[in-house]
């Protein structure tokens, strides 16, 4: 999912391919190093990335450090003091990106290689977007295709793509 959050105060204007990540975190040692590198690998290189975790007990806060000091990105972690919940995790994420256009992740997510670059060319094309979000496949612990996607899911359907009955203006 993409967010663009317009707020004059907080963020600054830079040229259309500067953005961050505001990666959540969550015990996830298994998984972290793929959605890292998966982000670290778009054709468009993120400005920042910034990481909030959510009080791991386990490794995933020293293995994202050890891939992003190798990395030539900007990134910060926050480890929160207490465990604030899924919500306001991604806010306190959020809240610290500096970029007009911010990518949300999970830990577990894992990005195709030019997934910002199709969704900073959509802003690019369409001035008036404030949000772009995009559809996503399931797989299992093992990247194994489940044969549904995202929106299936959660129950958008291509009806309601077409008609744009969740938008509103």
């Amino acid at each position: 999912m993409f967010i663009c959050t317009r707020n004059g105060n907080k963020r600054e204007a830079y040229g259309k391919n500067f953005y961050s990540v505001a990666l959540c975190t969550y015990n996830g040692e298994e998984y972290i190093s793929q959605q890292i590198n998966s982000i670290i690998e778009q054709t468009i290189k993120p400005s920042e990335i910034i990481i909030s975790d959510d009080g791991s007990t386990d490794n995933t806060i020293e293995i994202a450090r050890g891939i992003l000091e190798n990395s030539n990105l900007n990134y910060k972690i926050i480890n929160n003091d207490r465990e604030k919940g899924v919500v306001a995790n991604f806010e306190n994420a959020i809240s610290n990106c500096k970029y007009e256009y911010i990518f949300t992740s999970d830990q577990d997510d894992v990005w195709v290689e030019n997934k910002a670059a199709i969704i900073l060319n959509v802003f690019e094309k369409e001035a008036s977007a404030l949000l772009v979000f995009s559809d996503g496949e399931l797989v299992d612990e093992k990247l194994k295709y489940l044969h549904c996607n995202m929106w299936k899911s959660v129950g958008i359907n291509k009806k309601m793509l077409k008609e744009k009955e969740w938008c509103y203006k």
